[in-house]
């Protein structure tokens, strides 16, 4: 499990497809950053915040899902439900008491990923 959002945003990062540069490059103010490398074989700084971003998980998480659903209980938590496949019938899930819907899916996300090691 990760211990951070940020740790979790770089693993669902790799999980899709996402390469951090091995070579760091320096930013306009003189600092030296590592860029990720995108599946599009675009180069960025920052991979997509999918921990608050619903947007950018249905753009590069989501297609990579057979099944998903997003539930909301009595408006207080966010419930999400994955499965790796048709043939996945178990299916991963976790909620956030926060209501934040991007950070439930990816932590489903994150416990299919920790599944298959």
């Amino acid at each position: 499990m990760v211990q951070t959002e940020v740790e979790l945003n770089e693993k669902l990062a790799r999980w899709t497809g996402f390469e951090r540069n091995s070579v760091p490059t320096r930013n306009r103010e003189g600092k030296y950053v590592a860029k990720w490398r995108y599946p599009d074989h675009e180069s960025y700084t920052n991979v997509p915040d999918f921990v608050h971003s619903l947007d950018a998980c249905f753009k590069w998480l989501v297609p990579k899902l057979d099944q998903l659903s997003i539930t909301v209980w009595d408006n207080v938590q966010m419930y999400a439900m994955v499965y790796r496949d048709e043939h996945d019938h178990m299916g991963y899930e976790a909620e956030d008491k926060n209501k934040t819907p991007a950070l439930a899916l990816c932590k489903a996300i994150e416990k299919m990923i920790d599944s298959a090691k």
